[in-house]
């Protein structure tokens, strides 16, 4: 069953509990019977798994967390920091879902929903993930 792993799939659980877990299976654990769910690693026994079922990529919503880290710089999450990358002409990586949509682009704009980018494009905010690429280690 270890072809699950790195997938999204929903665990649907045999306790009666009728939400099914949604999320990337990370792990597989044969020696503690159990299953890791992604982001946060929750942790199902291979007794409480009825079925799984795997997801197509647009079933599962953009994280609306506050910024955190990630390995290229910072997810922009507020108005400031778009504005900061706008100011400062920084570059930033553009996803949606899983795909890379711009490596390295700038924005000239944007407002509460969008964001133009420097060749012209608009992306909406809460389809896109905006990574502002960051200068860590550099004196």
């Amino acid at each position: 069953m270890r072809h699950w792993i790195g997938r999204k799939v929903a665990v649907y659980r045999a306790t009666g509990i009728r939400e099914p877990l949604k999320g990337t299976l990370v792990e597989w654990d044969e020696e503690a019977e159990c299953v890791r769910i992604g982001p946060k690693r929750i942790k199902v026994s291979f007794d409480n798994i009825a079925m799984i079922r795997p997801l197509p990529e647009e079933s599962l919503p953009l994280k609306k967390a506050r910024s955190e880290v990630h390995k290229v710089g910072y997810v922009m999450k507020k108005a400031i920091q778009f504005e900061n990358a706008i100011y400062f002409k920084s570059q930033v990586m553009i996803w949606r879902r899983a795909k890379i949509v711009a490596l390295s682009t700038t924005i000239l704009r944007h407002d509460e929903d969008q964001v133009e980018l420097a060749d012209g494009r608009v992306l909406r905010k809460d389809k896109h993930m905006f990574v502002v690429r960051s200068r860590r280690g550099i004196r």
